[in-house]
């Protein structure tokens, strides 16, 4: 389908503390249901919703085809107070469940305008089968303002299940006020109509061969289920590292993804982290999701694409989980036209993919947007497949020869069909993103992405976070970055014996080395065969250790 405009290795660093998190699924504490350990019949107090009406939904997407809405929000008013049934256990908690069945539904989301559990209370969701269990959502969950919703569960009936413990206070809140109807552009085994959503065959997953050098930028692109209106629409995005490099979790998406969508709808959207296949070859079933909810505004380029560069920034609301082992990636604000790159993006909510070019990206405008705020790009024919881009790619990265995203996928006419492949797409300029699109800070990315003014042009990506402070705060090294050489300086170590080890961002050492820091306090190491990039240095003395990142120019 063309598209016009779419507008609408696992590893802890040794050196670093992270909480304790679920590692598959939406964040919560895990567990099971206790309808399923005490065996408890079924809740036969189904609500049953019409759903909407397919045909007119359809020609609507016809009239409408982007963004790719994959489904509808329909409004519903359920509370533990007016609906579904309560059970008393026999060490004195209680059983709250309610189910709900919207037929023909692929797939369904549950949305909270009030969403509030007390201490020691959980909450289970789970879809006919209890092939889908998304829990405990627990006090950690609860959010300033109220707002939540859940992940995708798959097919046409899902349940609500909340444990209240003995004795605990009767201050719960929970008021279901959207089932988001999904109706195309997902993915399960339970109803095979699901394949209708799938991206078009001549897509690249991200682990073929094409995606071997692009393992660290792919941890940080992510699908997004957008909320805005009485619609669900699939855009994609990426992690953006900060001069700072605070990990401060910033999404950089499309202007028209995220354009009238509204402070509490943000809280709403519901971000995929490595929803991909874990080899070339296209799942049976689809990845199990690492999902969080909820986002706050930042910045926008304003207008949708109609002018400037269409871009969207948001912060999510919730930490990432050490788990979730993401990247956050870099980015070049300088206008420079890189000769060759990739995509990495989500076409059409499926599994994450990868499109090539190896041609110079072109300075254009794009359809009636007079701004000369977009790359031009044409994707390359590469050994298992030609990826292209299609709706629900929207807001994805182009990277440049460096790793560093350029670019945000605005729109074009790159398609599957034969007569399409070769047409071009359109990234806004992450050059014009930068300060062009405005002067005030909700207009231009440099305010957060360099917010000491640093005058930053571009940055490598980053992965994890490092404490670098050790009980013996005189510890100094020196340059960093470096070329060949480091310096190690250790005032009043004395004839102290020190373990040197580095490794690089994929866990792996590479170098490994006893050392005696000496009278003077100072020893010089040669690394002339490091390759450029970020590594890791780790110093330990007895029970020191020091730990701190290194960049190799």
């Amino acid at each position: 389908m063309n598209k016009r405009l779419l507008l609408f290795p696992l590893f802890f660093w040794f050196c670093l503390f992270f909480p304790n998190s679920s590692v598959y699924a939406q964040v919560s504490a895990g567990g099971i249901p206790p309808s399923t350990i005490l065996s408890l019949p079924e809740d036969r107090n189904v609500a049953t919703i019409a759903g909407p009406d397919l045909q007119v939904i359809q020609q609507e997407d016809r009239d409408n085809p982007l963004p790719y809405r994959y489904g509808v929000n329909l409004p519903v008013d359920y509370t533990p107070e007016n609906s579904g049934s309560w059970t008393n256990l026999a060490d004195g908690s209680r059983l709250w469940r309610l189910t709900v069945r919207i037929d023909g539904a692929l797939g369904l989301s549950a949305c909270f305008d009030k969403f509030y559990i007390p201490a020691g209370g959980k909450l289970f969701l789970y879809n006919l089968r209890k092939s889908m269990v998304i829990g405990a959502f627990t006090f950690a969950n609860n959010s300033k303002r109220g707002f939540f919703a859940t992940e995708l569960l798959a097919g046409d009936q899902l349940t609500l299940e909340y444990l209240q413990p003995s004795g605990s206070s009767k201050d719960l809140q929970l008021h279901l006020s959207e089932i988001v109807f999904a109706y195309r552009g997902v993915s399960f085994p339970e109803n095979q109509k699901s394949v209708e959503g799938s991206a078009g065959a001549c897509e690249v997953n991200i682990n073929c061969p094409e995606g071997k050098n692009w393992q660290l930028q792919k941890k940080g692109i992510v699908r997004i289920s957008i909320k805005k209106g009485a619609s669900s629409f699939w855009c994609s995005g990426s992690l953006l590292n900060n001069v700072k490099m605070d990990h401060t979790p910033y999404i950089l998406t499309a202007d028209h993804c995220g354009i009238t969508a509204t402070p509490d709808q943000l809280l709403q959207w519901v971000f995929y982290f490595d929803f991909e296949a874990p080899d070339c070859t296209n799942p049976l079933t689809p990845p199990t999701p690492k999902s969080l909810t909820g986002a706050v505004f930042i910045a926008e380029s304003g207008n949708g694409a109609l002018t400037g560069s269409d871009f969207y920034l948001v912060e999510l609301t919730a930490p990432i989980p050490s788990s979730y082992q993401v990247y956050y990636n870099g980015w070049d604000n300088r206008n420079i036209a890189s000769h060759a790159g990739v995509g990495i993006h989500h076409p059409e909510g499926d599994i994450k993919k990868i499109s090539t070019y190896s041609r110079y990206l072109e300075t254009s405008i794009y359809g009636s947007n007079p701004s000369l705020s977009f790359w031009k790009v044409f994707w390359d024919q590469t050994v298992t497949g030609h990826g292209v881009t299609e709706p629900g790619s929207s807001g994805s990265a182009i990277f440049d020869t460096n790793g560093r995203i350029v670019g945000t996928l605005t729109g074009g006419e790159s398609a599957c069909d034969s007569a399409s492949l070769n047409l071009a797409d359109y990234y806004g300029k992450f050059y014009w993103s930068w300060d062009l699109n405005g002067t005030d800070s909700t207009r231009r990315l440099r305010d957060w992405l360099d917010p000491d003014s640093t005058g930053a042009h571009y940055i490598d990506g980053l992965m994890l976070s490092v404490d670098e402070k050790s009980g013996k705060q005189n510890l100094r090294i020196y340059p960093n970055p470096f070329h060949e050489t480091i310096n190690i300086e250790w005032p009043g170590a004395g004839d102290a014996l020190c373990r040197i080890q580095i490794f690089n961002f994929l866990g792996e050492m590479v170098r490994n080395e006893e050392i005696s820091i000496g009278a003077n306090s100072l020893v010089s190491l040669q690394f002339p065969d490091l390759s450029p990039g970020m590594y890791m240095l780790k110093v330990s003395s007895g029970n020191e250790v020091f730990c701190i990142k290194l960049i190799k120019q």
